[in-house]
């Protein structure tokens, strides 16, 4: 137990440094190929194809990392990426540092791997807990880099120094990796396959599966959410209204948060799942049938309450349903397709606004009562409460409970000491909210872009997120 223990906080700390090490170069690179003299076009290039070679490659990394250890092909692809990141601070030739970046593309998994570790060491039931914590420091380590980062870069040869830093941190990361245990302990790892012949034979199998895992939800939020305030808009509401749109979405996200764990434990992942999609099929009927700004608001609100949840619910009966030496792979097939939906719906979106809006609700409302209509079929592994007595009681209670340990750990944070990191972390939320819920409107009314070049922006602006 006390192994176990020991091995998840380690997965923590890599997690935490893996994306504390991005985010030093990340906002400085654009900067670092301007002072070497790249065009624009160049620019793009080296930033887009980081995450098109990822795409491609982490199904590859999955299926190595199922068929050799998770420990061993951690270690290689930290150790790769070590170099990688030291090499980009001492270049300056733009032609190796696009090979670099493809390199980086190819290797740099790290957050998958983590969460098959997390997978093999951890029960069902615990996982999504983990799994919260796990990304909760890789986004701590996201915030908290740019900003070391963009200090460091006042040095003369400063991004050499960030690199270099980087590279350490990938070092320090693969020393912690050392420590993990020699393998999975609920899998049974194959050895005796070639490296070559593993790699051609999970990516044959990447390509006949990827038809067959349902990418349709983030497909869905894809075509909606970027054309929501515009289409709000049209329909006679003002700024303000807009603006209330964009905090009912995440007032309603937040709330749901604090019923979701207690919820699933009580009624099963499949039947919530179910609730889910039922209702996110009828928040996308409403953007079909109507038009009262207000109404679309609400429809929002309640599609912000559990459309998060979906992807983490999915994700949760997705592992349910694979043997353990195939979870790595799965997770990171869920991840890429995900991520492609994110891509994909924006681009298309952009095309069928530019007809009517109409379409986008109508393909969002087919796409996901064929999700719904598929999770019906999934075969039902949950332990649940057998009686409605025991479902109330038990929900209740967790739900007043969840509602006192937020109280009580608010109470402990000592926010008259740390009032100030506490503000700080209020405004870089309330700075990307605002940017985001008036980010399709500036390119509409003050450039004058077309729907078409609002959904490559948004692609774009996803491909960056999520890849």
């Amino acid at each position: 137990m006390m192994m176990k223990i020991g091995a998840i906080n380690l997965i923590y700390a890599i997690s935490f440094l893996d994306l504390f090490s991005i985010g030093l170069t990340f906002p400085l690179f654009t900067n670092h190929l301007r002072e070497l003299g790249a065009s624009h076009s160049v620019i793009g290039l080296c930033n887009s194809i980081y995450s098109g070679v990822q795409l491609f490659s982490g199904p590859i990394i999955g299926g190595w990392s199922d068929v050799r250890d998770r420990k061993s092909v951690l270690k290689v692809t930290l150790i790769i990426c070590a170099i990688s990141y030291g090499l980009l601070g001492l270049t300056s030739s733009i032609f190796f540092i696009l090979i670099l970046r493809v390199i980086l593309g190819i290797v740099k998994h790290t957050q998958s791997i983590c969460k098959a570790v997390i997978s093999d060491l951890i029960p069902a039931s615990e996982q999504t807990e983990v799994f919260g914590r796990s990304a909760a420091l890789g986004s701590l380590g996201f915030i908290i880099g740019p900003f070391i980062g963009g200090h460091l870069s006042e040095i003369k040869h400063g991004f050499t120094y960030v690199s270099a830093l980087t590279a350490s941190l990938f070092l320090a990361n693969f020393g912690m990796s050392m420590f993990l245990p020699e393998e999975s302990p609920k899998a049974e790892k194959v050895y005796n396959t070639s490296l070559i012949g593993s790699i051609k034979q999970e990516f044959i199998k990447t390509i006949k599966e990827l038809r067959d895992i349902d990418w349709k939800d983030s497909l869905c939020f894809g075509l909606t959410y970027p054309f929501l305030s515009t289409y709000i808009r049209s329909l006679g509401a003002d700024h303000v209204i807009v603006g209330l749109l964009s905090v009912g979405y995440l007032l309603c996200n937040l709330i749901s948060k604090t019923i979701e764990v207690p919820l699933t434990k009580s009624l099963g992942k499949k039947f919530c799942f179910i609730i889910t999609l039922i209702i996110i099929s009828i928040s996308h009927f409403y953007l079909l049938r109507t038009s009262n700004y207000w109404i679309v608001i609400f429809s929002r609100c309640i599609h912000g309450a559990v459309v998060s949840h979906s992807q983490n619910l999915c994700k949760d009966i997705l592992i349910q349903h694979v043997e353990d030496t195939r979870k790595e792979y799965a997770l990171t097939v869920f991840n890429v397709l995900s991520g492609c939906g994110y891509i994909v719906g924006p681009i298309l979106a952009g095309y069928l606004f530019s007809i009517k809006f109409v379409y986008i609700s109508f393909l969002a409302f087919i796409l996901s009562f064929i999700n719904l209509c598929l999770a019906i079929t999934v075969p039902n592994q949950d332990d649940v409460c057998t009686t409605t007595e025991d479902i109330e009681d038990s929900l209740s209670e967790k739900v007043c409970q969840n509602i006192n340990d937020l109280a009580t750990s608010f109470a402990k944070s000592d926010y008259r000491r740390n009032w100030d990191i506490m503000a700080m972390r209020f405004l870089h939320v309330s700075c990307v909210t605002i940017f985001f819920g008036k980010f399709s409107q500036i390119l509409d009314y003050n450039f004058k872009a077309s729907p078409v070049t609002l959904g490559y922006a948004y692609a774009y602006l996803n491909a960056l997120t999520f890849c």
